[in-house]
This record gives C-alpha cells, sequence and structure tokens, in this order.
C-alpha cells in the first residue's frame, strides 16, 4: 500500500480520522520520492505466495535478490505495491501451469527458499525417508530429469515441495502406488520412478559424505 509522508504536508492540509498503522511505513526516496512510501506490514505468507510476489515484479532482477534481506524486502514491498489479489492470481497461475523449466521463477523459488533458511524455518525435508522423498519427488515435482542432476538441484526441489505442499503430502504420495500415464513407448515416462529413486539415493549420499568429511 503506497503511502504520503504526511509530516511533510502542513498540517491544515492533513485528512481527518484513521489511526496509526500498526507498521512503520518505509520511505525511499530514491524510488518514491521524499514524500512517498510503503507501508511494510508482516503478514502470514505461504511459501508460494512469497514466490508469486517475486515472479509478479516486472522490473526485479537478480541483481535485487543477492541475500535473504534483499529478498524479504523485495517480497513486502511487491506484495504491498501491487496488493495481495495480484499475487494470489499470480500464486494460482503458477499452481497449474508447469513452470519448472521457467528459469526466473526458479531463481525466485531458489531466493524465497534461502531466506526462509535464513530466517530459521524449517523444510521438514530431514525428518522424512528415502522412500517418502522419492513418493514425493515422484508425484509431486514439476521439474525434468534433466533438471535434477545434481544433488543440490534434488535438494532444492524436495524443499520447495515441503515448503509448499507440507511433509505430510510426501507421506500420503509414498502411501499411493505411483503409476505412469503414458504409452508403453514413452520410456522417460516409465524410467521417472527409478530416476527419482536414484536422484533421493544420491543426493542422501552426498550429504553423508558432506558430514563424513
Amino acid at each position: 500500500m503506497l503511502l504520503e509522508r504526511t509530516s511533510a504536508r502542513p498540517v491544515g492540509s492533513m485528512p481527518a480520522g484513521g489511526g496509526a498503522p500498526n507498521a512503520a511505513p518505509i520511505f525511499d526516496e530514491d524510488l518514491h520520492g521524499p514524500t512517498c512510501g510503503y507501508l511494510a506490514a508482516r503478514v502470514p505468507l505461504t511459501y508460494a505466495l512469497m514466490v508469486a510476489a517475486l515472479v509478479d515484479g516486472e522490473t526485479l532482477t537478480r541483481e535485487d535478490l543477492r541475500t535473504p534481506a534483499e529478498v524479504r524486502h523485495e517480497v513486502e514491498f511487491h506484495i504491498a505495491f501491487r496488493g495481495m489479489a495480484s499475487v494470489f492470481e499470480t500464486a494460482d497461475r503458477l499452481s497449474w501451469e508447469r513452470v519448472g523449466t521457467d528459469e526466473w521463477v526458479v531463481f525466485c523459488r531458489q531466493a524465497v527458499m534461502e531466506m526462509l533458511a535464513a530466517e530459521g524455518v524449517i523444510s521438514g525435508v530431514d525428518q522424512l525417508t528415502a522412500d517418502e522423498l522419492a513418493a514425493g519427488l515422484m508425484h509431486l515435482s514439476d521439474r525434468d530429469a534433466e533438471d535434477l542432476t545434481n544433488p543440490i538441484d534434488v535438494r532444492y526441489e524436495l524443499t520447495r515441495i515441503a515448503y509448499t505442499r507440507g511433509v505430510d503430502a510426501f507421506r500420503q504420495a509414498a502411501a499411493e502406488p505411483f503409476e505412469v500415464d503414458a504409452p508403453a513407448f514413452d520410456t522417460e515416462a516409465h524410467a521417472w520412478p527409478g530416476f527419482c529413486r536414484q536422484a533421493v539415493a544420491g543426493m542422501l549420499a552426498s550429504d553423508a559424505a558432506a558430514v563424513a568429511a
């Protein structure tokens, strides 16, 4: 929500009524000028909404999101500037479109994940078994095998799913048999379950090696 710094105006020109906001407005003279700013109110936000806020930021670049603090700032600014309706609309679109190959969406997902990790928000991935992780990857990922070629990418995707769907979604996926919905000649689709198991095993082996080093 954009605000005006009314203290810069004569008292007689101030609008009557209204109370003080619960959060102090932030004024950025470089962007809005000396008398305009935005209200950065902390409200409960899901991981998906925070990603959508960044994806929605038409003027954002990777340079604007180099640190967790910058990511938090941009999330709050774009929600305040564009409004929750716009963010919900983007989040809804991202939930049903296959966007796992969109480089900007993937970057925003990783930026929010790193911000949450820096803020101490636990994803719960480390509480899950290898079978549960593999099932979650099979059922819930929107990425292709070529996007998951190393343990870091696999962990990013599992963490994204956990932040988005919760760890119970992994357990539910593990309780359901995975059926390949593809014709027999689609060898890639039929290889997906085995690939997911191998990808998770490789990630866990990499984790164990890092701990032992």
